[in-house]
């Protein structure tokens, strides 16, 4: 599964840590604002005393660059690291919980019976159910969702954009009394 040994990220091997995986690769419908991570980092920080660390793969280091220049590089992320499967899983396993879009990493976590919010927008939350008890899935049902398209078809991305940090921060508690 991959090792964490010659990893540069000295800061997680000492203390709790959680996944952040904000990107997605079906399209920009599937995206939570970056200024909502990054709230929701300092709050799980601040609340839980959990470093986020965000991962993604090598064709979303523009959007992990951004949330960590937006956290003023108080984020940890997997940018410029030689991610693969195996690492992905490693950190996964290691990790207290993880927040993610309807993406990969999200069923990782399901496998390593990881406590698991997901960020569910444009697409009907029983198309990629993993049916595990520790995940709890945020979907917000508009009268325009879910469209299944990879972009906005109305430009208003409200499916995401209704997700709060707070219902996030609530389902991160739930998902870890488990």
């Amino acid at each position: 599964a991959g090792s964490l040994s010659g990893f540069c990220l000295q800061s997680i091997q000492n203390q709790p840590f959680c996944i952040f995986a904000p990107g997605a690769s079906f399209g920009p419908s599937k995206l939570w604002e970056p200024a909502k991570w990054v709230e929701l980092g300092f709050k799980i920080q601040k609340e839980l005393n959990v470093l986020p660390l965000i991962i993604g793969s090598p064709e979303e280091n523009t959007l992990l660059e951004q949330l960590r220049k937006k956290s003023h590089g108080l984020f940890i992320t997997t940018k410029n690291l030689p991610m693969n499967l195996g690492l992905l899983k490693s950190l996964i396993a290691k990790s207290q919980f993880v927040i993610s879009t309807d993406a990969g990493p999200r069923h990782i976590a399901a496998a390593f019976d990881k406590p698991t919010v997901v960020l569910m927008g444009p697409n009907h939350p029983s198309l990629s159910d993993t049916h595990h008890a520790k995940t709890k899935i945020i979907h917000k049902f508009l009268s325009c969702s879910p469209c299944h398209k990879k972009t906005c078809p109305l430009k208003h991305h409200q499916c995401m954009k209704e997700i709060s940090v707070s219902d996030v921060i609530n389902d991160i508690s739930y998902v870890q009394s488990l």
